[in-house]
């Protein structure tokens, strides 16, 4: 997707790790709207907890960014609710909101962005309604032929425990855009080879008005195929108890959850405001997702850990459902339809997924774990991790006897493959600033 096209950035907290990079994005996409021609003129909205204006008003403001001429930008805060989470936690975000409350004035190209309250239900459960169809991305245009929906869906999200206030996402797709259904139209006597007096009826049913036809009334829904169903996913930001989005995450077909370490590292995760792979497969579990995204995994592990962290987590969701994120993972969300053990659900890129690659048993990456009879199905029960034993081991010390999944030593084509990568990447370098 080109940076241009982006309308809307959802951050889950304020952390460095999630929040650093947010300015030179904005600037960039900003910058990148101006010159698609009519794009510049709809603002780019930001979402986040308490804090996000400050701070993207601070940083653009000191930074003195010139805004291209038709580009604006809306921030709009997710206000955390001040009875969700234990007392102790409220008490620290109820201490933090000076920095949140501070006002600063709003930049040039800044349109007021809103103030968002979550709505609490009968349950005692939050939603935020954040935004919903053609607020979620460009409008597409309308065809002779389908009937289709402006935007991409609704999002809503949901306040989840971290050691600050931290927001799950979930976004539900509409309904796919509708063919006209050749079979209904021609029992319906309606010709479907393009004449002119069956235009203007087609126009009204694609803006999705009534048709008149022969002298009978004919709504939009009696001529069109059924579109397939939507699909949902959730993104939980960092959490060491993530029920509180319980109820916007049942039946997703993708939960992406936070899994910092592995199930023997439990205690040490949560000590940290941070879930392992059991915490995350126990949510996966409790809302009925169908695949389960791991991301956020120790900067420590190896890749041979992380394999062994997939695996663990495979173990105990049972079936292939879980899968880790690496840096440059590409993730395909299926339909209902697609939805089957053949998927490829996940493949990566970069320097190993080349077109030097062509050959799959020459890119490490490319191949995936199975998980055997042993593994499936009924998986492998919590007790079984005795995740709070006394002798926990933490990642960083079982780390250093790991070793590596791939030794480029001993991948001549790897290798060779590296060196001509940064070959390429320095000659740019050179070029550029012999011409800047």
């Amino acid at each position: 997707m080109r940076a241009g096209l982006v309308r809307n950035i959802f951050v889950t907290h304020l952390h460095g790790d999630h929040l650093y990079g947010l300015p030179g994005m904005v600037m960039s996409i900003l910058g990148r709207r101006d010159i698609l021609s009519g794009l510049g003129e709809k603002p780019l909205n930001v979402y986040g907890p308490q804090g996000i204006r400050s701070f993207l008003r601070m940083a653009l403001g000191v930074a003195s960014f010139r805004m291209p001429t038709k580009s604006a930008l809306k921030i709009n805060e997710l206000i955390w609710p001040k009875e969700f989470g234990p007392q102790s936690l409220r008490n620290r975000h109820r201490s933090a909101s000076t920095y949140w409350n501070h006002s600063i004035k709003r930049l040039p190209f800044e349109l007021p962005g809103r103030d968002i309250n979550a709505v609490k239900d009968s349950e005692g459960r939050f939603t935020y309604q954040v935004t919903q169809d053609d607020a979620v991305v460009e409008k597409a245009p309308k065809s002779k032929r389908k009937m289709r929906r402006d935007g991409v869906g609704t999002v809503v999200a949901a306040p989840v425990l971290h050691t600050v206030p931290t927001l799950a996402y979930c976004i539900t797709e509409n309904k796919s855009s509708q063919r006209f259904d050749k079979e209904k139209l021609l029992q319906l006597g309606i010709p479907t080879d393009g004449r002119e007096e069956v235009r203007a009826l087609f126009q009204k049913w694609t803006a999705g008005e009534k048709g008149m036809w022969d002298g009978k009334e004919i709504l939009v829904e009696e001529v069109v195929q059924e579109g397939r169903q939507p699909r949902r996913m959730c993104v939980v930001g960092d959490t060491y108890d993530a029920d509180g989005a319980t109820h916007i995450a049942k039946d997703v077909d993708v939960l992406v959850h936070e899994a910092t370490l592995m199930a023997a590292s439990t205690h040490t995760a949560r000590s940290r405001g941070h879930s392992s792979t059991i915490g995350a497969t126990k949510f996966a579990k409790k809302v009925g997702a169908r695949r389960l995204i791991l991301n956020h995994a120790s900067v420590s592990y190896s890749e041979r850990k992380m394999r062994a962290m997939e695996m663990e987590a495979r173990a105990m969701l049972g079936g292939n459902k879980a899968y880790v994120a690496r840096d440059l993972s590409i993730f395909s969300v299926p339909t209902k339809v697609e939805d089957n053990e053949d998927f490829t659900f996940r493949r990566f890129v970069g320097f190993a997924d080349t077109r030097e690659f062509k050959d799959p048993s020459g890119n490490p990456f490319s191949g995936d774990f199975e998980v055997g009879e042993e593994d499936d199905a009924e998986g492998i029960s919590e007790d079984e991790f005795d995740v709070l034993k006394a002798d926990d081991v933490s990642e960083e010390t079982e780390d250093e006897e790991t070793p590596m999944l791939v030794d480029i030593e001993d991948q001549p084509v790897l290798r060779d493959e590296i060196e001509r990568q940064n070959a390429i990447f320095t000659e740019q370098i050179r070029q550029n600033v012999m011409t800047a």
